[in-house]
């Protein structure tokens, strides 16, 4: 998925509206989703990622049922794990990334999948068989 905008209408990366893209390849191992993200223009995890580690393993994901969910989440983790950057992709899947360092990654993922998305993911599935 070349050039994913993530904007300044729907996301935010340190407190600010975002505004930055990646290119973003997709796979799987099993049912595990294996993610390359390349950041291309502009400030967010991703390049601050890089700029501090080089390339390497940016986060793991933990899928939520609802939106709902990924609040309370959120609301949960707050004290321990800031959030760095949330947002809302086209299709309506929700995200936030908190910093995670003390679970051995530099990066936790919180993310609401829709079922829209969750076709996708699938396809994207089944065409590595």
């Amino acid at each position: 998925m070349p050039d994913v905008h993530f904007g300044p209408e729907t996301c935010v990366h340190r407190g600010v509206p975002a505004d930055h893209h990646a290119d973003i390849s997709l796979s799987y191992a099993g049912d595990t989703q294996l993610e390359l993200i390349a950041p291309t223009r502009g400030e967010s995890v991703y390049s601050e990622f890089l700029a501090e580690n080089g390339p390497g393993l940016h986060h793991i994901c933990v899928e939520v049922a609802d939106p709902d969910a990924l609040e309370a989440a959120l609301a949960t983790a707050a004290a321990t794990a800031p959030v760095l950057a949330r947002g809302e992709m086209p299709g309506g899947m929700l995200f936030a990334y908190l910093a995670a360092p003390a679970a051995g990654v530099p990066y936790f993922e919180i993310a609401y999948v829709p079922d829209t998305i969750r076709a996708f993911y699938d396809y994207v599935k089944q065409e590595q068989q």
